[in-house]
């Protein structure tokens, strides 16, 4: 009889491992993962035809004497600028650049996708701004008056920005001190 209940207490934790054993636990955690990285804002002045006379504008990351066609990192926000074709002419307005927002996380602790970074190069020509998209699409600024500004924005990607951009001269309002001349 002993031999009996032994070999039961036997069987039944060989039975009772294998059961155990064979169960997985499964814990769902549906907490959502963290935001993904916000992207970043790069701007940039460059000309195309001819160098601007001068340059100016009151966003700090723009350093003095800038390289023309590089794009430095900024924060997001509004800045004043204007540029001179000669020393009476000049185009001035503001430049407006965002940034994309990181997205937010999936369940199960997956980060969100991270926002695109945001480039905006202004082009300073003696006909006004234009841009290029690709190295095939060309858009300009078409003036209806010295006195009526023109606003451009997109919002598409990597182009995150809006321009008010308008023609003036020193007759009619005093100019900054630029950035640089060209010399």
């Amino acid at each position: 009889m002993k031999t009996q209940i032994k070999f039961l207490v036997l069987l039944l934790s060989i039975i009772s491992l294998l059961f155990f054993n064979g169960c997985d636990v499964v814990v769902v955690n549906n907490a959502p993962g963290p935001f993904g990285r916000d992207g970043l804002a790069f701007f940039g002045v460059d000309y195309e035809t001819y160098a601007p006379y001068s340059y100016w504008d009151d966003n700090s990351s723009i350093p003095y004497n800038p390289d023309l066609g590089y794009y430095y990192e900024t924060a997001p926000g509004t800045y004043n600028f204007e540029y001179f074709v000669n020393p009476e002419e000049y185009w001035y307005g503001t430049y407006e650049i965002w940034i994309n927002l990181g997205q937010p996380g999936e369940p199960n602790g997956v980060p969100g996708a991270d926002g695109m970074d945001t480039y905006f190069m202004l082009i300073c020509d003696p006909e006004g701004y234009h841009m290029h998209y690709d190295e095939s699409y060309k858009t300009g600024i078409d003036v209806v008056s010295d006195t009526v500004p023109v606003i451009i924005e997109k919002k598409e990607g990597k182009l995150n920005y809006r321009l008010t951009i308008q023609k003036g001269n020193v007759n009619t309002r005093p100019a900054h001190q630029p950035k640089f001349i060209t010399k």
